[in-house]
């Protein structure tokens, strides 16, 4: 498996698949489908905003343990709990968010660590087999978690620069909802206008603050089409959350809508001609 802290900092893409349900059925697809010669190198369970709670995270894991695809969470915040948590349960990959000064990253590494880079806690868990491998993994655990810093509001784009400098963050993540709506509230764009001049500033500034200290820029394509991917990757975006399962399920259900009235219409047209 990839070891996704090295990716990042080597600027490599990660692809990432989104779960806001608690479908293991869902994740084992993830794991398992594959196209082109590209898979999902992470499943990243929302535990900030979606009803996935500690039993099905640990289970969503359970799931993945054994697939070439890694378990990842947007922890609900930087909170040592949460992230300690997270990682016990297996996750690879941590994304905290509203990340807005270089004081909350620094809490989010020391969170995300061990001693002596951190203050997170050595215990039996899923991510050392339950203790069998204690040992080991707890002396390598340190170099294989990516720590992510989402960044989502105006202060934290104005602070971009300083908070992907600290070491231990491997990442930034845009949450461009969020940030239209922390950039409406000063006066400019409005809430899910993402191509806006500010928005657009914003992401090539944080582009910039990601490349300049040799950390990978991220962002959530929520409705993902290959000539928005295809920007994103042109921006320099590195680490790629494609869409949601809960996204992917709306987009198909208004498809077969929308085929069945074409249908509809076709056969009425064809009655009345």
């Amino acid at each position: 498996m990839r070891n996704l802290q090295k990716a990042l900092m080597s600027g490599e893409r990660v692809l990432a698949a989104w779960m806001q349900t608690d479908s293991l059925s869902i994740a084992q697809i993830y794991a398992a489908v594959a196209e082109d010669g590209l898979a999902y190198d992470v499943v990243i369970a929302d535990l900030e905003h979606a009803a996935i709670n500690d039993k099905d995270f640990a289970a969503i894991g359970h799931t993945l343990r054994g697939s070439a695809t890694h378990l990842g969470a947007r922890i609900r915040r930087g909170h040592s709990d949460k992230m300690s948590f997270a990682i016990d349960m297996g996750a690879k990959l941590v994304i905290s968010p509203m990340i807005e000064t270089v004081e909350q990253a620094k809490d989010l590494v020391k969170f995300a660590n061990l001693p002596p880079a951190g203050v997170r806690g050595v215990g039996w868990a899923p991510y050392n087999e339950i203790g069998i491998r204690i040992g080991p993994v707890t002396d390598t655990i340190n170099d294989q978690v990516a720590v992510v810093a989402q960044i989502e509001t105006a202060l934290g784009i104005e602070n971009a620069k300083a908070i992907m400098a600290v070491e231990g963050i491997h990442a930034g993540f845009i949450g461009p909802y969020d940030l239209s709506r922390s950039w409406e509230a000063r006066g400019q764009g409005k809430c899910g206008e993402l191509d806006t001049p500010i928005m657009r500033e914003s992401y090539e500034r944080f582009v910039q603050a990601c490349k300049v200290n040799g950390k990978s820029p991220g962002l959530h394509i929520v409705k993902p089409d290959e000539a928005v991917v295809a920007k994103s990757i042109e921006q320099g975006f590195r680490l790629l959350a494609l869409s949601m399962d809960t996204a992917s399920v709306i987009e198909i259900g208004r498809t077969m809508l929308r085929s069945v009235a074409r249908a509809e219409a076709r056969v009425s047209d064809r009655v009345a001609g």
